[in-house]
């Protein structure tokens, strides 16, 4: 007795066209929408990365500044984006001075004492230095300066994200015997 040949039609179970069309459409709908989570966590996260770069970069120049600032003994108005200060028991390679400013060429805030010249803080789009009197009324006589405020606009760039801008205003900070 012969046994049946199957015939091609039988054998042959695979996927129709119309499976195959499906189902490449929906494995490019999740992947899509994966690719778009993934690319969505990863902006955030080099948002949030750069947001505190900026906060510790613009809190520590401040500190700095403001330390000096406590210290001083006398300031000397320069411009709005430069002052100079002089530390009694600091910086003594430069007679105890030492001069905080903007360089809107390298967007940086500097702090120089004698030949050396230390970055505060990069990506600086702005500063300003605002000095007060005794009564709180803004001068520009270095003799009347009591009080000193520094005012930073920082920018950071992060791919794929949007330049941010942050300001940071200082406290007045009062020289030491003014």
């Amino acid at each position: 007795m012969k046994t049946p040949r199957p015939t091609l039609r039988r054998c042959a179970r695979a996927f129709t066209l119309t499976e195959v069309m499906i189902s490449v459409g929906v494995s490019a709908i999740t992947l899509t929408a994966t690719l778009s989570v993934v690319l969505f966590i990863a902006r955030t996260g080099a948002s949030a990365s750069s947001y505190v770069t900026q906060a510790t970069d613009s809190r520590r120049a401040l500190e700095l500044f403001g330390r000096d600032a406590r210290q001083a003994s006398a300031a000397t108005y320069n411009s709005a984006n430069s002052i100079t200060l002089t530390v009694p028991e600091r910086y003594t390679n430069n007679n105890n001075q030492v001069t905080y400013s903007y360089d809107s060429a390298s967007h940086s805030l500097l702090a120089t004492s004698g030949t050396t010249v230390t970055t505060l803080c990069r990506n600086v789009t702005g500063a300003s230095f605002v000095c007060y009197d005794s009564t709180d009324t803004a001068t520009t006589t270095s003799a009347k300066i009591a009080l000193v405020q520094l005012q930073l606009t920082l920018r950071q760039t992060v791919l794929t994200t949007v330049a941010q801008d942050t300001t940071a205003l200082s406290a007045s900070f009062m020289l030491r015997n003014n």
